[in-house]
């Protein structure tokens, strides 16, 4: 494979630097929406269903606890392999 030019690398880190900045920024859409993702997962809805007068400000996050604890589990069952080993590596018996 040919050598890439000096000046052509850094032409591509420079852009690959300047899109992560342009993700750390609170200025894009997607950036809000990552916001208000985190803040409904932590049980911060506050801005968007405010708790009606005399009702209580208690959120539980139960059922998102549970679906985390078990998502490694259901991982392993939706995408894990189907391959049958049908011997030993040399070395390995």
């Amino acid at each position: 494979m040919p050598k890439m030019p000096a000046s052509e690398l850094k032409a591509m880190l420079a852009a690959e630097y300047a899109d992560a900045l342009a993700a750390l920024t609170g200025s894009s859409k997607l950036s809000a929406e990552r916001a208000d993702a985190m803040d409904y997962d932590l049980g911060d809805m506050a801005r968007d269903m405010p708790v009606p007068e005399g009702r209580s400000r208690a959120v539980s996050t139960d059922v998102a606890d549970t679906i985390e604890g078990l998502m490694p589990s259901l991982i392993e069952i939706f995408c894990g392999s189907d391959l049958e080993r049908t011997g030993t590596a040399p070395g390995c018996e």
